[in-house]
């Protein structure tokens, strides 16, 4: 038996650890409708990129509509989970997704405003919609 585990191994640990760090501290507050999201995709059932990419949405949609329900610490917890989370999918992604424009996330705690700006490298014709193109969202 191999006595340590694989990068992405490691990954699913983090993610697990940071999402067990928070149940932890959400039950602590009776944070409901924080916990009502964590639920919702976590305990992973597996590793698989859908059931990762749900939980990333889920802790997405918790920041962005209920930020004013998270403290400091929880919103730098829910972006480093993020971060994971999107380190984890785009090694699973085919080579020719990776090539796609590399996104830029900077999550910024600010007066309880939160700023979330996406940035990519592009390449002349290379979105193939309005969806794709570089965006900055203030929540």
């Amino acid at each position: 038996m191999i006595a340590y585990l694989s990068e992405r191994e490691n990954v699913v640990e983090q993610i697990n650890s940071i999402c067990r760090r928070l149940f932890d501290t959400w039950c602590e507050k009776r944070s409901v409708t924080s916990l009502a999201y964590l639920m919702h995709g976590w305990p992973l059932p597996d590793s698989t990129p859908n059931v990762i990419r749900r939980l990333g949405e889920t802790m997405r949609e918790l920041r962005r509509y209920h930020a004013n329900q998270l403290n400091e610490s929880d919103f730098h917890s829910l972006c480093e989970l993020a971060d994971l989370i999107d380190e984890l999918i785009e090694r699973s992604t085919p080579i020719s997704r990776a090539l796609s424009p590399v996104a830029i996330r900077l999550c910024e705690w600010r007066n309880a405003s939160i700023l979330v700006v996406e940035a990519s490298i592009a390449i002349p014709g290379m979105y193939s919609s309005a969806f794709d193109a570089p965006r900055a969202t203030t929540i």
